[in-house]
């Protein structure tokens, strides 16, 4: 996590190439598990398109990283709720 703030604070300082790009989000929305699985899935195909062995462009003067994490946030005490 130290990593992202620090490049957080290089970009603003301009250490970057002028077009790097941030982009930071935080969402919470009610799925059913199936829904849930879903996104995970086309999520992860978007990953492997853009960040997979076969789109590394060495020439690229800035080095990009994602980290997501896709959980439930309100489960109540004792387990899931029935879907």
């Amino acid at each position: 996590m130290q990593d992202y703030r620090q490049a957080l604070v290089d970009l603003e300082f301009g250490m970057f190439d002028p077009a790097a790009r941030w982009a930071g989000a935080e969402h919470a929305a009610r799925l059913r598990s199936e829904r849930a699985a879903e996104f995970a899935e086309r999520l992860q195909e978007l990953v492997a398109e853009y960040f997979g062995p076969d789109s590394v462009d060495w020439s690229s003067p800035v080095k990009y990283g994602f980290r997501w994490v896709l959980t439930p946030v309100d489960l109540p005490p004792g387990g899931a709720p029935a879907e």
